[in-house]
């Protein structure tokens, strides 16, 4: 028995041995998430950076988180990908419109610079055009082509998150940069909800927020804390 129980360690060993060689190393990225200084400097790593590889080619995005050392390792298949990077106490990473590019086996050195908190930027506006005058009307042929250049110019824009109201037709104009970027826009009707969350959950961060004339105003009156005329109901 006693012979039989020094033995095993020797066996395991060489199973583990025969199994590596057989499973190559995936192929990804890794790195580090560090600390932008305002002078373009590069400062301490960053923990807790939530990091979003988005393929070009479709499918879902691949989520991953830095450690306590501030280091991210991500398991990618060979593609293009669009890296997003996002900290509540620093401004968001984005490479698009340039890509994370995955190729061969192995993790390849990817790291990431998110700099000091600075303004939260918000891209507002109103749906595209609608087919008709019901109740709540898909877009018309226009409006979805209008929708599909609103994807193609803020998709530069850094866009981490994007909220629409419970109608179609401000779905369906934030639809193809949420598909682009494989978000899930937030409902959300109420104007003082909507900017309490973008106050307090998006420091430094880009979001899209589509809605309605009238409802345009009072969000902007909201976030600029003043009041602001309507100007959009026939323009």
């Amino acid at each position: 028995m006693r012979n039989h129980l020094a033995s095993l360690p020797m066996t395991l060993l060489v199973l583990t041995s025969v199994l590596s060689a057989a499973s190559p190393e995936s192929p990804g990225y890794q790195g580090f998430a560090y600390a932008g200084k305002p002078d373009g400097g590069i400062g301490p790593t960053i923990r807790d950076v939530a990091i979003r590889f988005v393929p070009e080619s479709g499918g879902p995005a691949v989520t991953t988180r830095t450690d306590l050392k501030g280091f991210y390792r991500a398991p990618l298949a060979p593609g293009r990908y669009w890296c997003i990077a996002t900290h509540r106490g620093f401004e968001d990473y984005s490479s698009i419109p340039g890509f994370f590019v995955v190729q061969g086996g192995g993790f390849q050195t990817g790291n990431v610079v998110l700099r000091e908190p600075r303004a939260t930027t918000v891209l507002l506006l109103r749906h595209a055009e609608k087919a008709s005058d019901a109740e709540d009307p898909p877009l018309s042929p226009a409006g979805l082509a209008r929708a599909r250049e609103l994807a193609h110019v803020a998709l530069k824009a850094g866009v981490t998150d994007i909220y629409a109201t419970r109608f179609q037709r401000t779905q369906q104009t934030a639809q193809p940069l949420a598909e682009a970027l494989r978000l899930t826009p937030t409902i959300d009707d109420d104007p003082t909800s909507l900017v309490k969350k973008i106050k307090s959950e998006h420091n430094s961060d880009t979001v899209l927020v589509v809605s309605h004339a009238g409802t345009v105003e009072i969000i902007l009156g909201k976030l600029l804390g003043t009041t602001v005329p309507a100007f959009l109901l026939n323009e």
